[in-house]
């Protein structure tokens, strides 16, 4: 997970098609499970982020504008996660700031 935190870009390819000589791991080719499996395993590692950087930033005193907006930020993606949802997926509910900040 190192490695893809560094990234500017994630791109899932999954296997859609059959072919004997090529063995799936799970035995059987279904590119949803797959991506699905993908899925879970990014957004366990996000919100294990999430709850390492939170309680310490909620307690806080004085947070400045930015920790502000980065504790709104937070809030806003542990709620996503923690229903099973990408971060990619909750961005466009974001405002200019609080996007700027997740970047």
């Amino acid at each position: 997970m190192a490695n893809i935190r560094e990234c500017d870009a994630l791109v899932q390819v999954v296997r859609q098609f059959d072919d004997g000589d090529i063995i799936h791991v799970h035995g059987k080719v279904d590119p949803v499970y797959d991506a699905d499996i993908i899925n879970t395993e990014l957004i366990m590692a996000d919100l294990e982020q999430v709850d390492r950087a939170l309680p310490s930033l909620e307690k806080a005193k004085n947070r400045s504008k930015d920790q502000d907006t980065l504790l709104e930020v937070y809030k806003i993606v542990k709620a996503a996660l923690d229903s099973g949802t990408l971060i990619y997926d909750v961005i466009e509910d974001m405002t200019e700031p609080q996007r700027k900040t997740l970047k």
